[in-house]
Order: structure tokens, then sequence, then C-alpha cells
């Protein structure tokens, strides 16, 4: 004979909550790993994506902790973990748009003209003369 298991509401509710955790889980940390990576490397696009992951989460554990009668400590700290991933996405997005803003301009000279002194100006380089005295990457 098999046992027979009761699925009480509050066991589906449990089980419910615990998917959403497990699920908030993956994406806080696709948040806090995507954060300070798009201040190096990643840029915009990737600080965004870390922001979208972060919100959605954040949304998870609330959700999860509806259905919890007494929330737990692990979407408690989940909880501070997607905020402050949250936060640090937030930062790395506006300093990559300062960035694009400020070297912009000189970044669409550069490709009508093919100076790239003011390119290198803008991004704080150190001189980019060349050898042959000529400042154009197109010669």
């Amino acid at each position: 004979m098999q046992p027979e298991y009761s699925n009480t509401p509050d066991d589906e509710s449990r089980a419910f909550a615990n998917h959403q955790l497990a699920s908030a889980q993956t994406l806080v940390t696709i948040t806090i790993i995507a954060s300070p990576v798009s201040l190096v490397i990643g840029g915009l696009p990737l600080g965004i994506v870390a922001l979208i992951c972060g919100i959605v989460a954040l949304s998870k554990i609330r959700a999860a902790i509806e259905k919890l009668s007494e929330p737990s400590a692990i979407a408690n700290n989940l909880k501070r973990q997607a905020i402050i991933g949250i936060s640090v996405s937030i930062v790395s997005i506006v300093l990559n748009a300062i960035s694009i803003i400020i070297i912009l301009p000189a970044f669409i000279e550069f490709l009508q003209s093919g100076d790239i002194t003011k390119l290198t100006e803008a991004m704080n380089f150190s001189s980019a003369s060349t050898s042959s005295g000529s400042n154009s990457v197109w010669d």
C-alpha cells in the first residue's frame, strides 16, 4: 500500500514559496555578478539586465514572503541581497551612461575624421601621436 499524502493548502503555498525563492536566488546571483561586471566590461546593456533580474527577483521574494506565514531567514537574506544588487546596478547604469555621454561626441568626430587624438583626449589616455607625424587612423 502506498502512503497517502495530504496536500493541504498550507503545503501547496509553502511549495510555491520555496519554488519562488529558488528562482529568486538564481536571479539575485545574476544581479550580484552582472552589476559590478557591467562597470568594467559589460557596459550599459549588462547593467540593465542586472537591474531587470534584480527587480524580478525582488518581486518573487515578496510573493514568497506573502505566502509564508513566517518569513524565513533565507527569504530575508535574499531580499536584502536583491536590494543591494538593484542599488549597485542602478549606480553602474548611471556611471555607464555618464561615460557614454562624455565619450560619444569625440567618438563620432573620430569616426568622421579619422583623427584619434580627440578620442584619446576624451578618454584621458596619454599622448596618441604616431611616429609618422600623422594622426589619422585611415592613412
